[in-house]
């Protein structure tokens, strides 16, 4: 007698928890249940973040395995490998044995081998994060490392011919871009993991501070970290407030300012309610952003957000948001924070209820699932 198939199934990839991916991917996993008919293959570093964030419910259905972070050696040899997914042989199988009839990667692969195989037999949905490469100013060989995955990005993107983005900027341009692709659109993910909403833990670098201004996220050089050294620089001095710098990556050089607080290490999920509910206020000064997972956080805490005039901060914070400023201009980000520290009661209250209607347009519906399951649902059709 013949072993009948399962019913045919979708399986959802993430190929690492690092650099905020990790919240992006659990807003998406948790907010399916358990009766639908997805599987999960996550690969997670040291710190099992899936393995803790995921409901409890939803384990059964995915696989979730460790892979460390490699040393330099390893990602030499990675990129001169082609970025060889070491569980590339354990996803194959878990196609074939459960039935996967489409594979949507949440994260972005970079083992067109891998991408090459699977759809020989299947779709593959290839969530695209960045179109365009980000400014950098790295060494040589960080430098290296960066554009050879944007090469092999490049290379997946060409190879998948189904396309899903959270930017409605980089929709059109995908659209432009692959006219031959089926190009998709959903919300970005809220990012507000259980472990951020019940964190409660001060980092020890801020405690006794009591008023100063944020600046949130992985230290990159697209992200304007130095703009917003410049502008702070010509603050008032006479003012008690700090600017608080969390996260990891190269700081910029600045001139020594003991109201400037460094917090140059990985900031834990736990932490980053205290650090955002005690803000001022948070600066985004990016010099450019397709898609960004920080004004969720920011928006869900209710706290006054100061952007660049990037495309993404316009589309979520609205052309007309009091708080946009040129991008890469350090004189109108000064003139913006100055503006922001001096909100009386009833004007912090009234740029809360617009965060906080903000992140209900934009973030607190999260039909992932629904959306998700339609997608899916067109692409089997197709």
């Amino acid at each position: 007698m013949a072993i009948e198939k399962a019913p045919s199934a979708v399986l959802l990839i993430a190929f690492h928890s690092f650099a905020g991916m990790g919240p992006y991917v659990i807003s998406i996993v948790n907010s399916f249940k358990p009766e639908d008919n997805v599987r999960f293959f996550l690969i997670e570093r040291d710190d099992h973040y899936y393995s803790r964030n995921i409901n409890e419910e939803l384990r059964h259905k995915a696989t979730i395995v460790s892979s460390p972070v490699p040393t330099k050696i390893q990602t030499l040899i990675s990129i001169l490998t082609g970025f060889r997914c070491k569980f590339r042989k354990q996803i194959e199988e878990i196609c074939e044995r459960e039935n996967i009839s489409m594979v949507h990667d949440l994260t972005g692969a970079v083992d067109n081998a891998l991408v090459t195989s699977i759809t020989a037999k299947r779709p593959w949905l290839y969530t695209v994060h960045d179109l365009h490469p980000h400014e950098a100013k790295k060494s040589f060989f960080k430098e290296w490392r960066q554009n050879s995955r944007y090469k092999a990005v490049f290379k997946a993107i060409k190879k998948s011919k189904h396309l899903i983005t959270n930017s409605e900027s980089q929709y059109r341009d995908l659209l432009n871009t692959y006219p031959n692709k089926r190009c998709f659109k959903t919300p970005f993910p809220s990012l507000i993991t259980h472990s951020i909403l019940k964190g409660n833990i001060t980092p020890p670098e801020i405690i006794g501070i009591e008023k100063y201004i944020l600046f949130f996220g992985r230290i990159e050089e697209y992200k304007g970290l130095s703009v917003l050294l410049e502008a702070f620089k010509n603050l008032k001095t006479d003012t008690d407030i700090k600017l608080v710098i969390a996260g990891s990556g190269q700081i910029p050089k600045y001139e020594v300012d003991d109201r400037i607080v460094i917090i140059n290490r990985y900031i834990a999920d736990q932490e980053i309610a205290t650090l955002y509910s005690k803000s001022l206020c948070v600066v985004y000064p990016y010099l450019s952003a397709t898609q960004s997972g920080v004004l969720a956080i920011a928006t869900y805490f209710r706290i006054p957000v100061i952007a660049s005039d990037v495309s993404f901060f316009k589309e979520v914070l609205g052309s007309k948001y009091t708080g946009l400023f040129q991008t890469g201009n350090s004189k109108d980000l000064l003139e913006k924070i100055q503006y922001f520290i001096s909100f009386s009661p009833s004007m912090r209250q009234e740029i809360e209820n617009e965060m906080d209607a903000i992140y209900r347009d934009n973030y607190a519906s999260q039909k992932h699932r629904e959306d998700l399951t339609n997608i899916y649902n067109r692409i089997a059709l197709s």
